[in-house]
């Protein structure tokens, strides 16, 4: 994963943000470089973001914000590789809602094989959150394909509701 983040809305579009690079190799003064600068010139004003709806608080920080994304159907990834190569690194952080559409399940299996090798074993922090409720986590993986096991599973269990 080479960006910073990608927001996936209830109809599996994406938009993605960003540019990683090693700690010290980012600038401080380049948006690009870091989730929340490259969030605000990328993503934030653009009419496919303002059509979702989500009330993003300018003063926050992007990623104190990700249960808010989640609340409002919304899906997002970020990029918390390190590169430490320490045991324990992460990976992904990603928040999703508990009432993912088959669209945006479609845009994660479109991207499976690239999110499983990206977290090559690394810890992954992926909570599901209820769209009801504020901040209530109902399901959460360490793991990128534990959480496309639960993928999996949600698609077996709509295919039986439909029989």
């Amino acid at each position: 994963m080479d960006e910073l983040g990608i927001i996936i809305n209830q109809n599996g579009e994406s938009m993605s943000f960003g540019k990683w690079k090693e700690r010290e190799l980012r600038n401080t003064d380049n948006p690009e470089d870091w989730h929340t600068d490259s969030f605000l010139t990328q993503v934030y004003s653009t009419p496919w973001f303002q059509s979702l709806g989500i009330p993003y608080d300018l003063t926050k920080e992007f990623q104190n914000q990700l249960d808010l994304f989640a609340r409002y159907g919304c899906i997002v990834i970020t990029n918390s590789r390190e590169n430490s190569g320490n045991v324990g690194e992460s990976r992904l952080v990603i928040a999703s809602p508990n009432t993912i559409t088959e669209e945006q399940i479609q845009a994660l299996d479109e991207k499976r094989k690239d999110f499983i090798e990206f977290a090559n074993g690394h810890y992954s922090f992926i909570d599901i959150f209820d769209v009801n409720e504020e901040y209530t986590i109902l399901e959460e993986f360490y793991s990128i394909k534990d959480y496309y096991d639960y993928l999996d599973d949600l698609k077996k269990s709509k295919l039986n509701q439909t029989r």
